[in-house]
């Protein structure tokens, strides 16, 4: 169950979190024209917020109707964590959200209370384009159409609309957008909006796979409300038959109604983990190295236990991630229903085998000697190692090759080469080397005790 937690907590960090406010239903589509242009349609995008769950923004339709005096917003970000399921739909990749609808001085109140700015910008859309979209925002708001079925990529409180506005547009946007490509991927976003939250960009980065590293065209990079904004000032409007309107934009009057900086500071996750790491195993080193050198035995202290035991406590620490991670990783793949976090190469840096690092890092802390290397078999623990450093060694050859086309360009560098290193260092310090059994005598000389001078 921890096992269970530890995952879906990771994963709760890449869908928006949707604060409450007092809901509305949206009044009957005005059916003349007349009433039509006093129908005024805006984006508005809310801004990053100062929690994990709220860092990638907000989005929402706000429709200006001044024929039946309601000004409200319509967004699809509401989920429930009341259902007993909950922790489980979204392992699953089952988690089921809904539009709500609420007054406009609502939607800007709560905003400004949680600080996080809102631009809104006017949508300029012919009659008949404000009647396709107000109409389907109608049967949206209805409450047997309100839920629709979660995925952070491809349908969340962003893609929704934007899905909404291409079809009213007649496939213009995603025609013009899907063919622009960016240098971005998934795995950046999540690196560039969750890098500020110390643990999570470490987590994150090894917990998702090949999937997240494909660059992304402007319209699947469309997912990010800020980006929907941004490409949209970028466009004309388009008329009723589906022609660009040279020189007409498609949104104007931008307009920030909420101002709050966005907290721009990254984590130094695989810094801080190196540090602890790669410092840990140096100073128990030194104090192994310099007490076998100098033998020093004052009565009172040698620093090669002592080393030892640090050697233990870093081999333990790592181990202990390694299985976390590492059984984290073989779970998603085979039960959770999150497909970017299938075949997740890794596996071959962390596996929940990596539970002989534990054992291994007790028996050294709690002991401050040499253990002999026996794990199942004799030499197991050498043999262990050895195949460890194949995997990563495979792992190299297959991004060399193209046949990974996973980037686990930080977590190689520091899982894979602290393994290597730490294996290295514990043959040639800590694991005894020596035969299981005192030698036999061969002859009675052998036997025979050294005679002291008299």
């Amino acid at each position: 169950m921890k096992l269970k937690l530890f995952t879906i907590l990771s994963f709760l960090l890449l869908f928006p979190h949707q604060l409450q406010a007092n809901e509305l239903y949206i009044p009957a589509v005005p059916t003349n024209q007349s009433d039509l242009r006093n129908v005024d349609f805006y984006l508005m995008t809310v801004g990053s917020g100062r929690k994990i769950a709220d860092v990638y923004g907000h989005f929402g339709i706000r429709v200006d109707d001044r024929v039946s005096g309601i000004d409200s917003v319509y967004h699809w970000g509401k989920y429930s964590f009341d259902s007993p399921l909950f922790l489980w739909d979204f392992y699953r990749g089952e988690l089921t959200y809904e539009m709500t609808i609420w007054p406009l001085d609502s939607f800007v109140s709560v905003y400004e209370k949680a600080q996080r700015s809102l631009i809104q910008d006017k949508l300029n859309l012919t009659l008949e384009q404000k009647n396709a979209l107000y109409q389907k925002l109608r049967w949206n708001s209805f409450p047997e159409n309100r839920k629709f079925s979660y995925q952070y990529w491809t349908s969340n409180c962003a893609t929704v609309p934007r899905d909404y506005l291409n079809d009213v547009l007649l496939g213009n946007l995603k025609s013009s957008f899907e063919t622009i490509q960016t240098s971005k991927t998934y795995r950046a976003y999540i690196a560039d909006y969750l890098g500020q939250f110390t643990g999570v960009d470490l987590i994150t980065d090894v917990l998702v796979g090949p999937r997240v590293d494909r660059s992304l065209n402007a319209w699947e990079a469309m997912f990010l409300p800020s980006n929907i904004q941004k490409n949209l000032s970028l466009v004309n409007r388009v008329d009723d038959a589906g022609q660009s309107v040279a020189g007409a934009p498609l949104i104007s009057k931008s307009e920030r109604i909420l101002e709050f900086p966005r907290q721009t500071s990254h984590g130094h996750d695989y810094l801080f983990m190196s540090l602890l790491l790669f410092g840990g195993l140096g100073i128990g080193l030194c104090l192994k190295i310099w007490g076998d050198a100098h033998t020093i035995k004052t009565k009172s202290f040698n620093t090669a236990p002592l080393g030892m035991r640090v050697i233990g406590l870093v081999t333990t620490f790592y181990g202990i991630v390694a299985v976390i991670l590492g059984t984290a990783i073989a779970s998603n793949h085979f039960f959770s229903g999150h497909p970017d976090t299938f075949a997740n190469a890794n596996i071959f840096l962390l596996s929940p085998l990596d539970f002989v690092y534990i054992i291994i890092g007790l028996n050294l802390l709690l002991s401050g000697t040499n253990i002999k290397d026996r794990f199942i078999f004799a030499r197991g623990i050498s043999t262990f190692f050895a195949l460890r450093v194949l995997a990563i060694g495979l792992l190299g050859i297959g991004l060399l090759t193209g046949y990974i086309a996973q980037d686990v360009t930080r977590s190689i560098m520091l899982f894979g080469s602290f393994n290597i290193a730490l294996n290295f260092a514990l043959v040639i310090t800590c694991i005894s080397r020596f035969p299981f059994k005192e030698p036999k005598a061969n002859n009675a000389r052998d036997l025979q005790q050294p005679v002291s001078a008299k």
